[in-house]
């Protein structure tokens, strides 16, 4: 849980299954290996409509298990259950904000990237974002529409500073 203030994550592993990065908080993820627990949700940001960011995840490596999870009070039997997919993220609140930049992404990423919570009017307020993911998951013509691809401009501008800085310009990166 990442709630209230600004949090620095640098080379760090995090697991989890269903919304494990979750919160009101903004925080970096920087060159992090973030791995999902047989599917589920990555994040579920809640992020206010005055932060201008949530979640940032910067050159992190999106990683899945490589059995599919299955439920041990409904146990599948018999046949193999399929491979179990993940969503970047879905709102909590709907203003969510979380972006991805130069991610490497496996084969566990689902090609929609988003989900929407069952909420349509999520779709017109979620501020999610992707820019240069690579690797099996990463399908930005076939994310959702509502999702953005952001340019080199904008995605330059997106930095560790520029995110955590806040009114007192923190920088983490100095002791």
């Amino acid at each position: 849980m990442v709630n209230n203030g600004r949090q620095n994550f640098t080379n760090c592993y995090i697991a989890g299954r269903v919304d494990f990065i979750y919160g009101s908080g903004t925080a970096v993820f920087d060159h992090c290996e973030i791995h999902s627990r047989n599917g589920g949700h990555i994040t579920a940001a809640s992020t206010p409509a005055d932060h201008p960011f949530g979640f940032v995840f910067i050159y992190c490596h999106l990683t899945g298990d490589s059995q599919p999870w299955i439920n041990p009070t409904n146990p599948v039997t018999g046949a193999a259950p399929n491979k179990a997919y993940a969503d970047l993220g879905r709102p909590w609140r709907p203003t969510a904000s979380v972006t991805y930049l130069n991610c490497e992404m496996d084969d566990h990423i689902k090609p929609a990237g988003w989900n929407n919570w069952g909420k349509v009017a999520n779709e017109a307020t979620a501020r999610y974002a992707e820019y240069n993911s690579t690797g099996p998951g990463a399908n930005p013509e076939k994310r959702v529409q509502w999702a953005k691809q952001l340019t080199n401009d904008l995605a330059e501008k997106i930095t560790v500073e520029s995110v955590l800085g806040g009114s007192d310009a923190w920088n983490p990166a100095q002791p």
